[in-house]
């Protein structure tokens, strides 16, 4: 699934984010609270900040 959110993000003109409505969190900052978070197979997790 990493590699369709990557594509999604670039393919996305940053003009039409805006305008959307559409903000993206920084690809760095998402891999650092993913690494943060440590995740495991089966966990449930809520994002609560998703719109």
């Amino acid at each position: 699934m990493l590699v369709v959110d990557e594509a999604f993000e670039y393919l996305v003109n940053k003009s039409a984010r805006g305008e959307k409505g559409q903000y993206f969190t920084p690809r760095h900052v998402i891999d650092m609270c993913v690494q943060m978070l440590n995740p495991k197979r089966g966990e449930t997790m809520i994002d609560t900040a998703s719109g």
